[in-house]
């Protein structure tokens, strides 16, 4: 009976081990994806900085672009690529942005869609630097990996 009761047991704890859900181990393909976001991210910073505006917006999606913005706080717009690439060309040479390096990137691949979660010091002009957090979303079309929605927030007491 003992036996019994101890196979039981231990076929019941094994069972319940086979269809728990664990963490799925970050496959080869999201990696690189995850890389290659990474990458897109602190290249636009860099290219913005050298007033490479083609260069630090090439990654928006063309069509299907929108951002939130709190700078300060105005609704959520949807913008085509031309004309967000006009406005920017037009105004940033002005402006004099400097955006730092993206600092606690995280990555988050699934299939065909990624978002990503990281702050900047930024500075616009002579004004004092602020710290901006920022959340972006990308999609993958045609193995291409395009930036379709931004949310940018000034960090409080930075």
């Amino acid at each position: 009976m003992k036996k019994t009761f101890r196979f039981a047991l231990t076929f019941l704890a094994l069972a319940n081990f086979a269809v728990l859900p664990c963490p799925a181990a970050e496959s080869a393909s999201d990696k690189a994806s995850s890389q290659k976001i990474s990458s897109i991210i602190g290249g636009s910073a860099a290219k913005v900085n050298k007033l490479d505006v083609e260069g630090a917006l090439k990654h928006v999606h063309p069509t299907a672009y929108s951002e939130y913005t709190h700078l300060p706080q105005k609704a959520l717009v949807a913008i085509d690529k031309k004309t967000l690439l006009e406005v920017c060309k037009a105004i940033f040479p002005s402006l004099r942005i400097r955006v730092g390096a993206p600092q606690n990137l995280k990555v988050v691949v699934k299939g065909d869609m990624a978002y990503s979660t990281y702050e900047s010091n930024e500075r616009i002009g002579d004004g004092l630097p602020m710290m901006v957090r920022r959340t972006e979303i990308f999609v993958r079309e045609n193995k291409e990996w395009l930036l379709t929605h931004s949310h940018r927030s000034i960090l409080q007491g930075e």
